[in-house]
């Protein structure tokens, strides 16, 4: 039989966009809602097969409707069930097949597992025989079960049969043999488009095995298959021409495809590339969208064999371009990795601020202009802010943002930034070898940060100016009226004072990048002078001093401890700025960013509180991480302009494209600057909108989410009154740069009886359990379980995929007692919360 689908490296490239319904989890959550009234009143009649090292039963349970569906419960011998509860699997039928007779399919309860074999109602009269009727009738079909009831999803016969599915899962994880928290399901064709459904549908599951899959992505499997069943639809549509848009409506609550983005479960798919019964295009198309872990076995030379296939994966050359590595199934019953965390309530780290989720905009490629700023975008509003962009930074929870620099800052005169638009001179900006209209400027930007709810931040130009500009400064922004400077802001539109409260002395001073790099000595004796000065305008004012541009800076360390010994008593915070980046492909060290954060948040406060005790000042400094991110630094001087004639304007800069890792990275580093939150108690992400952003605009295009955007985002959400210590009992592992670091890392706060729990497995190849004895915080339920992951760490959204990744309901996060469980996938970011 001949190849007659696409060629396989399209296949790997194949994903169709199949939208989801949109009362498609409304209709599910309805539909298994409704069969829950019914009692499961599962029976369970042992039956003598005449095998010895397998006993067998015969169940019977209510499923759709109550109506009675038929199984066979395989167990190993007893002697083997003694050993403890049991892993089990949930295997489904074929198309037209049944449950089979007792003696048949005992090869997974010879395994050791408990084995559910479940008929497929009204099926059962081809292949194999069955023994469960559907009592529920149908409108005109065709011959077969494809086209009952296709004109409604509530009258499907999917419905029907993915409902007693789940409710098979009850089944066995209700015997008291088995252990409920391991269950696969499996099947054939058939079957295994039901596996998949129960993997979205149901909680708990362990594994998935579907194999050779039918029932996905519809609107090419009917249009390409041979034959039937995916015939019985062709032929209904041939006699009812004027269904076909009601009839794929129906259908995508039912597919495969669509269902399997909302499953979690460790996935080992197989495809047959000579399969005209389900085209490989429709097994790939499911395998692209499955939300889970996943595995592909490949068979070169296979139609529909189904079970009968071998266990070994494609290794032709052909198979090697793109296609997973030989995989051995996902086992429910083999270990994984452990962790045990320990949180009292009695010691909390101290109170969260709502500065720590601040963010960071600069004057640096598409920033500003091209960014949240777009005159004539569609989504542009009056003032030429773009509205999709203003969405998503209230999404976000950004508190604060620090502005206008960064490196532009020490060339910034910000008189410039003020008065009549077309009166503003045109500059070059030194910093990132562009143009700057001046076009926003303070007034602008103070209107775009009350359109987004944030607070302003402003930082001063320490390299290439001085005191007096920043008085200047100062007066024309928070003095109310009555001098020139303040009349002069109250005549450019702004009757009240920007009042701005927070403010940076200068920017990286220690950078030999730095207009007006400075010693460690002139810069502190500045920012002295500074500080002293504005408090005489101002005494209530937050004020930062440089603290080193970077941990790697020859200087760090002895920079922080000149600096202070002369601005202590004058200032309130010293900053810090961290980068990081996978380098060479070593993973391993990049996801432990967050353990280099914790140590120079401890060893800048280690020297701040040194400088407190030969002082002997009764003042603490606190740290404004005020830029840290995951950026590519090695990358940057490609990209830049470099000629005296070539200065463009909102030249693209660091549009970094971010992956799964880059977000579990960032999720991690909120995690550590959350751990520190009795020092570091204000922080801004670097930066906000397309340079090295969570958010991505295009010119006249859409907006949408960076992978680094979902982990800030529910963080900011969650994070509230108090930081916990978190104990944390886990395995570790070896890294490159950094030493030996834990593979599982959290945080944890509480606040007005919840609880947040934030949760990172840094394994690129084992899930992590992590157990949380909640017996001294008082909660009791899972209010909200998210996680951040994928198969493929480096996945990325794109505008052609805006959603290829984004955050899943982790439904691996159970109590049972006083007891929280929570499974992480391989590189993954968690947030779970508890109340």
């Amino acid at each position: 039989m001949p190849q007659t689908d696409l060629p396989l490296e399209e296949l790997h490239r194949y994903a169709p966009d199949l939208p989801a319904p949109p009362d498609l989890d409304a209709f599910w959550a309805s539909t298994l809602q409704e069969a829950d009234r019914w009692p499961l009143a599962a029976a369970c009649t042992p039956v003598d097969s005449g095998l010895v090292t397998v006993e067998t039963f015969d169940v019977t349970f209510a499923g759709f409707g109550g109506s009675p569906v038929s199984a066979w419960l395989h167990l190993p011998a007893r002697a083997l069930r003694e050993r403890g509860p049991l892993p089990g699997v949930v295997q489904y039928q074929g198309y037209n097949g049944g449950r089979g007779l007792a003696h048949e399919h005992v090869f997974w309860a010879s395994a050791g597992f408990a084995h559910l074999v479940v008929d497929t109602r009204g099926q059962g009269s081809g292949w194999t025989v069955g023994d469960t009727g559907d009592p529920v009738g149908s409108a005109a079909a065709q011959p077969g079960f494809m086209t009952r009831g296709v004109l409604s999803p509530q009258d499907y016969y999917y419905r029907r049969v993915y409902t007693d599915a789940v409710r098979a899962l009850d089944v066995l994880r209700g015997r008291p043999e088995v252990d409920g928290e391991r269950i696969a399901v499996t099947g054939a064709s058939q079957g295994g488009g039901i596996s998949l459904a129960v993997a979205a549908l149901a909680d708990g599951v362990r594994a998935v095995l579907p194999d050779v899959p039918f029932l996905c992505d519809f609107p090419r499997a009917v249009r390409i298959a041979a034959g039937d069943p995916y015939g019985e639809i062709v032929r209904y549509l041939k006699a009812h021409r004027d269904h076909v848009d009601r009839v794929f409506e129906t259908l995508s609550h039912f597919d495969g495809a669509v269902l399997g983005r909302r499953a979690s479960a460790p996935a080992l798919f197989s495809v047959a590339l000579m399969d005209e019964i389900c085209p490989p295009s429709t097994v790939f198309a499911a395998y692209a969208a499955y939300g889970g872990p996943k595995e592909l076995s490949i068979y070169p030379f296979n139609d529909h064999e189904g079970e009968r296939r071998s266990t070994g994966a494609c290794r032709s050359p052909g198979c090697a371009a793109g296609s997973s590595p030989p995989l051995r199934p996902p086992d429910p019953g083999s270990p994984m990795l452990r962790a045990r965390l320990t949180i009292d309530p009695s010691r909390p780290v101290g109170p969260v601020s709502r500065r720590l989720f601040g963010a960071f905009v600069e004057h640096m490629g598409r920033g500003v202009y091209g960014g949240i700023y777009e005159p004539g975008h569609p989504e542009a509003d009056e003032d030429g802010f773009r509205r999709d962009v203003i969405d998503l930074v209230r999404e976000m929870g950004v508190t604060a943002v620090r502005y206008p620099g960064g490196n532009f800052v020490s060339g910034f005169r910000w008189e410039d930034s003020v008065g009549p638009r077309d009166q503003r001179p045109r500059r070059l900006n030194l910093a990132w070898h562009s143009s700057e209209t001046n076009e926003v400027g303070l007034h602008e930007f103070a209107t775009w940060l009350e359109k987004v709810d944030a607070e302003l931040v402003l930082a001063l130009n320490l390299g290439t100016r001085g005191v007096l500009e920043a008085l200047d400064l100062l007066e024309y922004a928070n003095v109310p009226s009555g001098t020139t400077l303040a009349d002069q802001r109250i005549r450019n539109g702004r009757q009240e004072p920007f009042d701005v409260r927070m403010w940076c002395l200068g920017n990286e001073m220690d950078g030999p990048w730095q207009l007006g790099q400075l010693s460690a000595e002139d810069y502190g004796k500045l920012a002295a002078r500074t500080a002293k000065a504005m408090r005489q305008v101002d005494p209530g004012l937050e004020l930062v001093a440089c603290g080193s541009s970077g941990a790697g800076m020859p200087t760090f360390g002895e920079w922080e401890r000149v600096v202070l010994t002369h601005a202590y008593d004058d200032v309130d915070f010293i900053s810090c700025h961290a980068y990081y980046e996978e380098q060479d492909g070593d993973l391993g060290s990049f996801l432990a960013s967050a353990t280099d954060m914790d140590h120079f948040i401890e060893t800048v406060v280690a020297t701040a509180d040194h400088v407190k005790s030969v002082r002997k000042s009764s003042k603490t400094i606190d740290i404004s991480f005020d830029e840290w991110n995951v950026w590519y630094l090695s990358q940057v001087p490609t990209g830049l302009a470099k000629r005296i004639d070539d200065w463009p304007l909102a030249p693209p800069i660091s549009e970094e494209p971010y992956t799964v890792a880059d977000g579990v990275v960032v999720g991690n580093l909120l995690m550590s600057l959350i751990r520190h939150a009795d020092r570091v108690t204000s922080a801004s992400i670097a930066q906000l909108v397309n340079v090295i952003a969570p958010i991505a605009a295009e010119p006249q295009g859409p907006a949408w989410r960076k992978p680094t955007f979902f982990p800030f985002a529910t963080t900011s959400r969650l994070a509230r009154g108090l930081a916990l210590h978190v104990g944390i009992d886990t395995p570790g592992y070896d890294t490159a740069r950094y030493g030996e670091v834990p593979l599982v890392d959290a945080a944890a706060t509480t606040d007005a009886g919840a609880v947040a729990l934030f949760l990172v497995n840094r394994s690129q190849t084992e899930e992590a359990e992590v157990s949380v004895d909640l017996a001294a915080l008082g909660v009791g339920s899972v209010e909200e379980a998210w996680t951040l992951a994928d198969p493929d760490p480096h996945a990325a959204n794109t505008g052609e995929r805006q959603d290829r990744v984004g955050l899943r309901a982790n439904d691996r996060a159970l109590i049972a007692g006083d007891t929280l469980r929570v499974t992480l996938p391989p590189v993954s970011w968690t947030a779970v919360g508890l109340r």
